[in-house]
């Protein structure tokens, strides 16, 4: 594979596995990504909107509709913190907790589908690969987030 067709490959995974969970999780009313707040904020109990936002790697107003839309649909709390009135942690309600057993089971599928036929070996090292390219676009997405201009 030349190097010009890695990030074509990880996109064309990424929008397969989103296609699928937005049709899957369509009956929940969790499509265009909700589900991953959703899983997150389980994955985090009491994670904040900003840890939320960098953590999905999405701006602050994404994650805010978002996070009012599972507040709305009684999936997630949102309390206040004792030391900053501006800091909200977020927890799932019985409901979110529901529903978030349900993302975790596709989740599972999927990285199953995924991995198939994959040895040990070779999933360890295509996770050690993805987590090194993942830091060299975090460190890109946090300076473009913060106003630098790559070009």
């Amino acid at each position: 594979m030349e190097e010009t067709e890695i990030l074509k490959t990880i996109g064309g995974i990424n929008h397969a596995l989103d296609f699928i969970a937005n049709v899957e999780f369509r009956k929940l009313d969790l499509t265009k990504g909700k589900y991953q707040y959703l899983n997150r904020i389980a994955e985090y109990p009491g994670i904040t909107q900003t840890e939320l936002g960098e953590l999905l790697r999405s701006e602050k107003s994404t994650v805010s509709r978002a996070v009012s839309k599972l507040i709305k649909d009684r999936l997630v709390i949102a309390e206040y913190s004792e030391n900053n009135s501006k800091s909200r942690h977020l927890k799932l309600t019985e409901k979110g907790q529901s529903y978030a057993e349900i993302i975790e089971r596709e989740n599972q599928y999927s990285t199953e589908t995924a991995l198939h036929g994959l040895s040990n070996e070779e999933i360890k090292q295509l996770n050690d690969l993805l987590n090194k390219v993942d830091e060299n676009i975090k460190l890109s997405w946090m300076k473009v987030r913060d106003g630098f201009k790559r070009y």
